[in-house]
């Protein structure tokens, strides 16, 4: 994929915000290769700090020792060279992969509903660049509310269900044995939804001025192409 040949101002934010599966993740990483600027991945301090307290068996809704986890975890970002992506790291171990398993997804959002931990996340989050690609559930509307461009992205249940099922597969090495039901995973991820939208700090919802693009059936290349446009149009 070439980078766009589009001269960015500084600053110049992005933020792609929305729900599991949605595409956030995938999308904000090729359009930060097309743009040529770093992407952050919001969520990555998060699963950071829950990865950690799982290991250290620190419950996941004791906000002391979570504060703690946090304090002496030293997440930082190293960015890989020659590319746009970013490493996660944890003091000296690098977590990238670490935080990517099932049981951190399923925890995660119970350590986000904090706010004394987003608190504290926040400044690494803001000190990145200013010029990045960043996506979560609340970028556009809490962690860069200024950002100059916000995207926002749905999908319907079914195909995100499909969609994790496929990763799922995938981190099994290509097995389907002992990978849940379609059926199993659309209500978790419904669930995880409705846990970020009424969390009463920061909650998942598009920014007032965000740009809501329907992912379901329209595949990677195709999404950051729209988002493409879009970005040609302001600058």
């Amino acid at each position: 994929m070439q980078t766009s040949s589009l001269a960015l101002p500084n600053p110049f934010i992005v933020t792609i915000d929305g729900g599991a599966r949605t595409g956030t993740s995938s999308s904000s990483r090729l359009l930060a290769s097309r743009l040529g600027v770093p992407f952050l991945d919001s969520g990555a301090l998060y699963r950071t700090i829950t990865l950690l307290s799982l290991e250290e068996g620190v419950d996941v809704t004791d906000v002391t020792g979570l504060i703690k986890i946090a304090q002496n975890s030293a997440i930082t970002f190293k960015k890989l060279e020659g590319s746009t992506e970013q490493s996660v790291y944890s003091g000296d171990r690098d977590v990238t992969n670490d935080i990517r398993g099932d049981i951190v997804t399923q925890s995660v959002s119970s350590v986000a509903l904090h706010p004394e931990i987003r608190d504290m996340i926040m400044p690494i989050q803001r000190s990145v660049g200013t010029q990045l690609v960043s996506e979560g559930r609340d970028m556009g509307t809490t962690v860069f509310p200024h950002a100059q461009i916000k995207f926002f992205f749905e999908a319907e249940y079914p195909e995100r269900a499909r969609r994790h099922q496929k990763y799922l597969i995938e981190q099994n090495g290509g097995s389907e044995e002992n990978i849940p039901m379609l059926e199993e995973i659309e209500p978790q991820l419904r669930a995880r939804d409705e846990k970020d939208k009424n969390r009463d700090i920061s909650p998942l919802k598009p920014a007032y001025d965000a740009i809501i693009i329907d992912t379901t059936h329209i595949p990677i290349e195709g999404v950051v192409d729209i988002m493409m446009q879009h970005i040609s149009k302001i600058l």
